[in-house]
């Protein structure tokens, strides 16, 4: 799964909860706790799946930035 596919179904998952009651349980209904436990456990799996990404693309982003001031700083002939 990409991570805009992770994205997707979490910002979804998490739309059907924030719409209220109503919403979750024509979603829900008929499902054991048993399913409701998988999906709570699957949901909180992609939003950690989520947050990791985010770091991720966070630390890339700065080891970016990083090498674009080494490079910089050797064409000028210095260290940073």
């Amino acid at each position: 799964m990409s991570a805009d596919e992770v994205e997707a179904r979490v910002d979804d998952d998490l739309g059907a909860y924030r719409t209220g009651p109503a919403a979750l349980d024509r979603r829900l209904v008929g499902l054991s706790a048993r399913e409701l436990g998988a999906r709570y456990r699957a949901l909180l799996a992609r939003v950690e799946l989520k947050a990791a990404l985010r770091r991720r693309d966070a630390a890339t982003s700065q080891a970016r930035a990083e090498l674009a001031e080494d490079r910089r700083a050797l064409l000028r002939g210095g260290n940073r």
